[in-house]
């Protein structure tokens, strides 16, 4: 499934027989992105939106100390969006802790360089590891 770059290229119907596990997972991280940051903005309580985030902010935590990459980059997108971004009264209420883990995970994944600092410390952790799947997507497309 991962070579040619047979989850990019021709119809849909054709790159979902070649690659139907690429695509489910694109598809599920897509989903869990759109979904965390559709959780946040449909609460209509401060407090409740900034216990939610916090959720999320812990949930993101355990998967970066459980090596489950991919998970965190999801939350991470989720939390990243510019309608999250934009809710500044939530960002205020969030326990000083959860915005330094959030503020060390940010760094984590940040796309800078080619997601070097995500490379380095998923080279470094020992398995079992879920590395993120857009990384080695985007590794093969510019090899190819």
């Amino acid at each position: 499934e991962l070579v040619n770059k047979n989850w990019s290229r021709g119809h849909h119907e054709d790159k979902l027989r070649a690659t139907p596990n690429v695509l489910a997972m694109i598809d599920h991280s897509n989903k869990v992105s759109t979904w965390i940051a559709s959780v946040i903005v449909n609460c209509p309580n401060l407090t409740k939106r900034g216990e939610i985030v916090t959720k999320f902010i812990k949930l993101g935590w355990h998967c970066l100390n459980y090596h489950n990459f991919n998970a965190l980059m999801e939350i991470m997108s989720g939390l990243s969006c510019a309608a999250i971004n934009r809710l500044h009264k939530t960002w205020q209420i969030i326990p000083p802790k959860y915005a330094a883990q959030l503020h060390e995970m940010r760094q984590i994944v940040i796309s800078k360089n080619n997601f070097a600092k995500l490379r380095e410390v998923v080279r470094k952790a020992p398995p079992p590891v879920i590395p993120y799947l857009g990384i080695f997507l985007t590794d093969l497309t510019f090899i190819e």
